[in-house]
């Protein structure tokens, strides 16, 4: 009955305990269940996708508490999702799977950073993977710089808002990249930055 109340206590649901389950919120709900997970003070938890139902705002909070109390607790956690952002954000070590094979096991930057081959390297939206002879790079967003004083012309083009300003198709040289930019221009100038993959 301890634990029970401790598990409880932690997910800040001891005012809930009479309620029955029809009469809880759904990120309630969602925290007695995260919490049955706990209570045991298991070595393991292997989860599913939990957070998967949940607006993203309440579902960001619920993450950040659960990964806390389980860091707190020292409880290790094989989380399968297919949000790369979950797992950049809330993993210490990243095991990407394709078709049963494992391509990589490493930390969330060295995933993002150093990507071990063509399939890791392509998992993230917005990458440009650009093939010279037998070889290829990979460059992500912040890999392209626009700015008035560029040394390559181009042209942009599909911009996405993303909140803070646009992703945009940078067109050169027979290649598509994605680069961040605050507005709408077409014709830019850019440089590449050292960053590439």
């Amino acid at each position: 009955v301890n634990a029970v109340r401790t598990t409880l206590s932690l997910f800040e649901l001891t005012t809930e305990i009479h309620k029955y389950p029809g009469e809880l919120s759904s990120g309630q709900y969602q925290r007695v269940l995260l919490s049955k997970c706990i209570v045991q003070n298991p070595d393991l938890i292997l989860l599913d996708e939990p957070f998967a139902h949940l607006d993203q705002k309440l579902s960001l909070e619920l993450r950040e508490e659960f990964f806390k109390i389980l860091k707190d607790q020292e409880i290790t956690v094989l989380w399968a999702t297919h949000d790369l952002n979950n797992a950049l954000i809330f993993s210490d070590k990243i095991l990407v799977i394709n078709l049963g094979r494992i391509e990589q096991i490493d930390t969330p930057e060295n995933i993002y950073k150093r990507p071990q081959n063509i399939f890791v390297a392509d998992l993230f939206p917005f990458s440009s993977i650009v093939f010279k002879d037998e070889n290829y790079q990979c460059f992500r967003p912040e890999s392209i710089k626009i700015h008035s004083e560029g040394r390559h012309k181009a042209l942009a083009s599909n911009f996405q808002y993303i909140g803070n300003g646009y992703i945009a198709q940078v067109h050169f040289e027979d290649n598509i990249y994605y680069a961040y930019t605050e507005d709408k221009t077409e014709q830019i100038l850019f440089d590449f930055l050292q960053d590439k993959i």
